[in-house]
């Protein structure tokens, strides 16, 4: 990878894709496979995340596949600022954040192509301030949805939207986690 790179991966095969270091997929664009696993690690002050504009992670359109990004503890900003849009069903949406700021400003859509909603979401954010800072996680509407917010000020003023039919599952462990301090997060119910 290199920064401000497009990334793209072959549309009928699995695709892994290692940012190893500091800025190593940084602003890049990354098109994952519509029908296979896609696999990201971030490993790296902001290996995968952006400083102006927003890293995206597409997936191709509409897609079935399993999204998988994993912005690695121990780097701080790993995946800061990433713009991420889920596979359709049943395809499934897996996004582990572990770090100082990891996933700080995460903007995670549901996809807006194809008859199908998006799959399951499982949001795993830890660390001081993951997931937090005008974060806005758009879980599927009829699948459930599984979000973890461990650490001080974890999800922090975050815009979590659930599903009015499904399981909507949010941890929030640790001082200011999910918001309770003045800048509160905001859940919604669809």
């Amino acid at each position: 990878c290199a920064t401000n790179s497009v990334i793209q991966c072959p549309t009928d095969d699995p695709c892994d894709i290692d940012c190893i270091g500091e800025s190593a997929c940084q602003n890049s664009d990354t098109y994952c496979p519509a029908t296979q696993p896609c696999d990201i690690v971030c490993h790296g002050e902001k290996a995968c995340g952006s400083s102006a504009a927003k890293a995206v992670i597409h997936q191709l359109a509409p897609s079935t596949g399993t999204l998988n990004i994993s912005c690695a503890s121990g780097s701080q900003a790993s995946c800061q600022s990433i713009d991420v849009t889920c596979p359709n069903k049943p395809g499934v949406c897996n996004i582990d954040c572990v770090g100082h700021t990891s996933c700080q400003s995460i903007n995670l859509k549901r996809p807006t192509v194809g008859i199908q909603d998006g799959g399951a979401l499982t949001l795993n954010c830890e660390g001081y301030a993951a997931c937090a800072t005008n974060s806005v996680i758009q879980c599927p509407t009829d699948d459930p949805c599984d979000i973890d917010c461990i650490g001080e000020s974890a999800c922090q003023n975050t815009d979590i939207h659930c599903p009015a039919t499904q399981p909507c599952d949010i941890v929030c462990d640790g001082k200011f986690a999910c918001g309770k301090s003045i800048a509160a997060s905001t859940i919604h119910q669809l």
